[in-house]
C-alpha cells in the first residue's frame, strides 16, 4: 500500500488555497539534507511560503514505490529550484 502523506498533504494544500489562505512549511534548516537559504532561518528553522504565486510547479509526489522503499536524497541541488522566498 502507498504513503498516506503525500495524499494528505496534497489535500491539506489544495483546502488552504481554495480558502483564500496562504500554505506555508515550517522547514528544519539544519537537516544536511535541505537546500535552503539559511540567511533567514532562525533557531534552526526556516518558515517557507509556497502559495501558488510563490512556487511553479509544485507537485508534492509519493515518495516511495509502494512497497515501503523511500528513494535516496538528491546529492546535488537541482538545476532550477521549486521553491523561493517571497517577501
Amino acid at each position: 500500500m502507498t504513503s498516506l502523506k503525500p495524499y494528505l498533504i496534497r489535500s491539506l494544500y489544495d483546502w488552504i488555497v481554495d480558502n483564500q489562505c496562504t500554505p506555508h512549511l515550517l522547514v528544519d534548516a539544519t537537516n544536511p539534507n535541505a537546500i535552503l537559504p539559511l540567511q533567514f532561518a532562525e533557531d534552526g528553522k526556516i518558515v517557507l511560503n509556497i502559495r501558488p504565486q510563490a512556487v511553479h510547479g509544485l507537485d508534492p509526489e509519493n515518495d516511495d514505490d509502494g512497497n515501503g522503499n523511500t528513494p535516496e536524497p538528491e546529492a546535488k541541488p537541482p538545476a532550477r529550484p521549486t521553491l523561493r522566498v517571497v517577501k
